[in-house]
């Protein structure tokens, strides 16, 4: 069961020997590991150049081809989209462009939610300082939600877990972030999102192989049901890490908020490749 593993720079140089049968490693990374990998009888594509190009997606189609792999491997969130799409022309995808758009794409991940009846914060994408004026609905309502202790945030829209670029509260405010939502030539940019942040309380849970738990202090008990139905919607399959945010406002109601899908240490990462590639409890660590 060859594996082919998109290697991304922004990650360590993880021991893909110990953790998978047989993987193949396409990798735009520079310095010592692609030789370590060699030296550990890996087959290695090694591409030079910026790792988000069509070369590396060329060289890793290829070199999935030459080797007849089983699954593709992506170990950075914001490669699933570009993993299903290798492994759909491989033959061996394991999950849709739909779902995997969804676990990279903010305003898509809340589009499924909404379309399977998983309730989630008011949002919309923005291309164009327009869109964040009319999502706001003018100065008047810009301050009943002060009143309420909500804020409105311009946040990345494709980079998992999507950081906030700015917080509104106040016309002024809006004004300084419609900046983000433009260049300088003024063409639009179709990368961020815009939310109504509510006031609540935020809880987290997580799952890192052993089902969805409440991290932290106790939440209501109807947390876990919803969340359960978040990640269900999503189409995170069984058996990968996430972090799911549920915010509980003051009336009771129950928001999905966030759902970002990845490890935060070694053992997690191996948990997550392994899942990937069909291989769980197969490699040593």
């Amino acid at each position: 069961m060859t594996v082919l593993v998109l290697d991304h720079p922004a990650t360590a140089a993880f021991p893909y020997q110990r953790w998978l049968t047989d993987p193949v490693i396409a990798t735009t990374r520079s310095g010592d590991e692609p030789a370590r990998w060699r030296a550990a009888g890996l087959r290695v594509a090694r591409v030079a150049g910026p790792h988000d190009s069509a070369r590396f997606d060329w060289a890793a189609c290829r070199l999935g081809e030459e080797a007849g792999v089983s699954a593709v491997v992506a170990l950075e969130p914001s490669e699933l989209t570009r993993a299903a799409a290798i492994g759909a022309h491989l033959g061996v995808a394991r999950l849709d462009r739909a779902t995997t758009t969804a676990l990279v794409d903010l305003v898509s991940l809340r589009d499924r939610w909404r379309d399977r009846g998983i309730d989630t914060v008011r949002y919309g994408p923005s291309g164009k300082p327009a869109d964040l004026v009319h999502f706001v609905q003018g100065e008047k309502r810009l301050a009943e939600l002060r009143g309420r202790g909500a804020t409105i945030r311009l946040r990345r829209r494709r980079r998992p877990p999507w950081p906030v670029l700015c917080e509104v509260s106040t016309w002024a405010q809006l004004r300084q972030a419609a900046r983000h939502t433009e260049s300088v030539g003024q063409e639009v940019m179709q990368s961020l999102a815009i939310e109504e942040s509510p006031r609540g309380v935020r809880v987290c849970l997580v799952d890192r192989g052993a089902g969805l738990v409440i991290a932290g202090e106790q939440a209501p008990g109807a947390v876990l049901p919803v969340a359960l139905s978040a990640v269900a919607a999503a189409g995170v399959p069984a058996g990968w890490p996430l972090s799911l945010t549920v915010v509980v406002t003051p009336d009771g109601a129950l928001l999905a908020e966030d759902l970002v899908v990845g490890a935060d240490d070694p053992a997690g990462y191996r948990a997550w490749a392994r899942a990937q590639a069909g291989q769980a409890g197969r490699a040593s660590a």
